[in-house]
């Protein structure tokens, strides 16, 4: 447990910009490079950190084994970077071609509304369509751009499709499980952006904000507070973000206090993002290290994921939470019988 709390002690101080004591440091370095890689892998961040790192100074006193890894994940953000770039390009076309409205998403989005290559992980391209077109665009992917499907539907996206040599595709028809309200918000005030010779759709900046809080909280729901989500919502919430839309749409939501800290978390990092009330990192340091405490135990990272999500439900103790993970335990089962 000292060793992974080091580390991600040691990744939030950078990531805030906070000072790094000597203790803290030194456990941190002594830590080994499975713990590195876990701590990286679950919080999801490992480029901002190594662009942190690289701009704070500290990156001489860590071991090589540590900047190797941050260097790898800026390197594989910028090629899978430029991969998305190349196929959001063909899509967008497609979608030109065939009359369909096509929504990019989460890092995609990112991407086309100017965000640099390499400047945040991307693992896999995100786009949305409206519900009637989705069977129709899906085929069109398989029949005019080569991808083929692999694995099943999910209530919010059909199968993911994929071809050598690119990144995945979901196309998403809503955004989580369930019906929400952004499902139908997320298309109103939508921006155009040119990809390649074709153009694609972005949210609106507010709707941005929206959709990574709703993500990172509502859909991963087991994996809540992770960094990337913090610095996500910093990096989105710009000046022409409706504040008042914001709170209006986190005072209706389920997982209203997990929004107010993670926009609380983010206000520390971006002032312009509202803040709910203190004590946000707190909150989110118990509950991540009791998580990376277990999570970093086991050899198998299927089984380290699977313990780091449950893990990290205990420790926030919300009872609606815990119920709803032991149904979905008990579905799982009953699957597998």
């Amino acid at each position: 447990m000292a060793h992974s709390s080091a580390v991600y002690d040691f990744v939030v101080a950078i990531i805030r910009g906070m000072p790094v004591d000597e203790g803290t440091l030194q456990r941190a370095c002594n830590a080994p490079a499975r713990m590195w890689r876990r701590v990286l892998g679950f919080e999801g961040c490992a480029p901002q950190v190594d662009a942190r790192v690289r701009a704070s100074g500290h990156a001489a006193a860590l071991p090589e084994f540590v900047r190797a890894l941050l260097r790898e994940a800026t390197a594989s953000s910028l090629q899978h970077g430029i991969l998305a770039h190349r196929q959001l390009s063909e899509i967008a076309e497609l979608a030109a071609r065939s009359g369909t409205r096509v929504l990019a998403l989460k890092g995609a989005a990112q991407l086309v509304g100017g965000q640099m290559p390499g400047v945040r992980s991307i693992a896999d391209i995100d786009l949305m369509v409206p519900a009637g077109d989705g069977a129709r665009f899906h085929q069109l992917l398989t029949s005019e751009l080569r991808y083929a499907s692999s694995g099943p539907a999910y209530p919010h996206h059909l199968p993911v499709l994929q071809r050598p040599g690119g990144l995945s595709i979901d196309l998403h028809v809503r955004l989580s499980d369930a019906p929400v309200a952004l499902d139908t918000m997320i298309w109103s005030g939508t921006r155009t952006a040119n990809v390649g010779s074709g153009t694609i759709e972005l949210p609106s900046p507010t709707n941005m904000v929206l959709h990574a809080l709703e993500h990172g909280l509502a859909l991963n729901w087991m994996g809540r507070y992770r960094l990337r989500d913090v610095l996500d919502v910093a990096a989105l919430y710009a000046s022409d973000v409706c504040t008042g839309d914001v709170r209006e749409y986190v005072s209706s939501s389920p997982a209203r206090r997990a929004c107010e800290t993670v926009l609380s978390a983010a206000h520390d990092l971006e002032p312009r993002v509202p803040l709910f009330g203190s004590g946000a990192w707190r909150r989110i340091r118990r509950i991540s290290r009791a998580r990376l405490a277990v999570g970093a135990l086991p050899a198998n990272p299927r089984v380290a994921e699977r313990l780091f999500r449950y893990a990290g439900l205990v420790a926030e103790g919300s009872p609606r939470s815990i119920v709803r993970a032991g149904r979905e335990a008990v579905r799982r089962l009953a699957g597998m019988r």
